[in-house]
């Protein structure tokens, strides 16, 4: 059976992409930066395999926080690329 954590994770993060959508580009690349910054802290408190894991990735593998590393890295890449294009039709209207 899977840790309650495991299915927390891939909500969570759908959640966090989700809520994103309805902020300007720079907000949204801004905060979900800061939520991969979070992954990416526990990818590594994993793979140090220290013994006082904390109770929040409690259940979760290296794996679990890699997928959602990418699925957070992948819709930053989205947003940038979105705010690139944006400036560049703003500086051609003008």
């Amino acid at each position: 059976m899977s840790h309650p954590n495991q299915l927390a994770l891939p909500v969570a993060v759908a959640r966090w992409v989700d809520q994103s959508q309805q902020l300007p580009d720079h907000i949204a690349i801004e905060r979900l930066g800061e939520k991969l910054a979070f992954v990416t802290e526990a990818i590594d408190v994993l793979a140090s395999d220290a013994d006082d894991v904390p109770s929040e990735l409690d259940g979760l593998s290296v794996i679990d926080l890699m997928s959602a590393s990418a699925t957070l890295a992948v819709e930053i890449g989205t947003r940038r690329r979105h705010a690139e294009i944006s400036k560049r039709m703003l500086e051609r209207a003008a």
